[in-house]
């Protein structure tokens, strides 16, 4: 953007503002200002909505399972593949069969605790991550604030310098 601006200005000095070059250029760059200006309000828009984005397209990136809930849940379906053959041989009321329900129903209660203790162990890790990511686009974003400020004040020099230029023009022609 700033070739553009330093072209612009040079053919502003040569041959006016209202030039059909300088008013091409002036038109370019504001397009390059109207796409920073998207831009900035789209990772706005993104940094708002990234805690749901995240939630949605994460969700399973979180659901790291410990090392105790898969040795449950492991021995559940062991359970429940012990009780099948078991019924199949000896019919549901048989007393081990109901023993195996038990234990599976036991588990399950495990399971369900064992879940709930993890919970806040993984709601730290999405929060934290959230928040890594939430500094990331606000630091693009203020990159890109930071690049329209500087391009601003390259606008502003070469304004100046323009004027500058045709103040000295005006000065040569009257002598």
């Amino acid at each position: 953007m700033i070739p553009l601006i330093v072209e612009r200005n040079k053919y502003a000095a040569q041959f006016g503002e209202r030039h059909p070059s300088v008013r091409a250029l002036d038109h370019e760059i504001e397009v390059m200002k109207a796409e920073l200006k998207r831009q900035i309000r789209e990772n706005t828009v993104a940094a708002k909505n990234l805690e749901t984005l995240s939630m949605k397209a994460g969700k399973d990136r979180f659901d790291v399972k410990s090392e105790a809930r898969l040795e449950i849940e492991n021995s559940i379906a062991a359970l429940k593949m012990e009780r099948s053959k078991l019924e199949a041989n000896f019919g549901r009321s048989h007393p081990a069969v109901k023993r195996i329900d038990d234990e599976v129903q036991a588990r399950q209660s495990q399971l369900k605790r064992q879940i709930q203790a993890e919970a806040p162990g993984k709601l730290t890790a999405i929060i934290k991550s959230f928040k890594r990511e939430i500094v990331m686009v606000k630091n693009e974003l203020a990159e890109a604030e930071s690049e329209i400020e500087r391009l601003k004040d390259v606008l502003l020099g070469e304004a100046e310098r323009v004027r500058k230029v045709r103040h000295q023009e005006k000065l040569r022609h009257q002598d």
